[in-house]
């Protein structure tokens, strides 16, 4: 039996197989997806987070809000366990009657609880979904454990610190006060049957 002489290519020119060329490009397109993969397992383990408990936000006296148990966070992939504390709502976030206001409650590692206010700069926001959309940014070497959504009394401005959360007395309090805690990672994750 006579073999065929191989292919002739010109100078210069590679012959290129198909098959070879898409088991190569699929070879690669699965290394760059683990590789994107490990990536954000990484970003995930280092990134500042909650990273398990409940934080169970609430009413702290009359101006504040504080949680009632011990979480622990992750900061730049150092976990830290955090003790229930209270979170000062400080008193330069204002905004009208009937409208909107929402502050970030996080912690850093000693567990001093910061509330991140946003106020749309004192116009506040229609409705609390465009609240919860407003939310603001994370301080930086601190890890989000909740938010706290705020609505103004209805024919008066809320002032933190001096009109009380709902549920609390002194000067105007909140019509409305909603505690949103951010989920435990570790609790959505099942066990095997």
């Amino acid at each position: 039996m006579r073999v065929p002489p191989p292919p002739r290519t010109t100078p210069g020119r590679l012959l290129v197989d198909p098959e070879m060329t898409w088991f190569y490009t699929q070879l690669l397109n699965s290394l760059y997806q683990g590789w994107e993969e490990q990536r954000g397992v990484r970003s995930y383990l280092l990134g500042d987070r909650l990273f398990s408990g409940n934080p169970a936000l609430a009413i702290d006296t009359n101006f504040d809000a504080q949680s009632t148990a011990t979480v622990v966070i992750a900061i730049d992939g150092v976990l830290h366990t955090i003790a229930a504390a209270t979170c000062d709502t400080g008193t330069t976030a204002t905004f009208p009657a009937a409208m909107w206001g929402i502050f970030l409650v996080s912690s850093d590692s000693a567990g001093t609880l910061t509330a991140t206010w946003s106020t749309s700069s004192g116009a506040g926001y229609g409705t609390e979904v465009k609240a919860k959309a407003a939310l603001g940014a994370l301080p930086a070497s601190e890890a989000p454990i909740g938010y706290v959504t705020v609505l103004a009394h209805a024919s008066n401005s809320f002032t933190a610190g001096t009109d009380a959360l709902q549920g609390g007395t002194g000067g105007n309090p909140s019509a409305d006060t909603n505690y949103y805690n951010l989920a435990d990672p570790l609790a959505t994750i099942g066990t095997e049957p």
